[in-house]
């Protein structure tokens, strides 16, 4: 399955790869998915990340780890809540930064 992507002024259209754990995270969290935001990538980035986890070969093992800066705060679906709920490990930038050992 492919998808496109225009740019902002519509003149390039780019095909890419449609995750499948997009159509199914959509149905399970259909707010997640919101048609009417101009660029809404949250729900491409999980179903990414849960589609890359899903992946297994013999020379590597790999986990992926989604990056946000949003906090888990009740039951609002926002990343860190449809992370949790997948499985999917997620930490903030400060996290990625501190468990890289990146120094400035």
């Amino acid at each position: 399955m492919r998808g496109r992507i225009k740019n902002d002024n519509g003149s390039y259209i780019y095909s890419i790869p449609i995750p499948r754990s997009l159509l199914w995270l959509g149905a399970s969290f259909p707010s997640l998915v919101d048609d009417s935001k101009k660029h809404s990538a949250d729900p491409w980035i999980i179903a990414l990340a849960i589609d890359m986890n899903k992946q297994t070969s013999i020379i590597e093992t790999r986990e992926v780890i989604v990056v946000t800066n949003e906090k888990l705060r009740g039951k609002r679906v926002k990343i860190p809540f449809v992370c949790k709920h997948f499985g999917i490990r997620y930490m903030s930038l400060l996290e990625m930064l501190r468990a890289e050992r990146w120094k400035f």
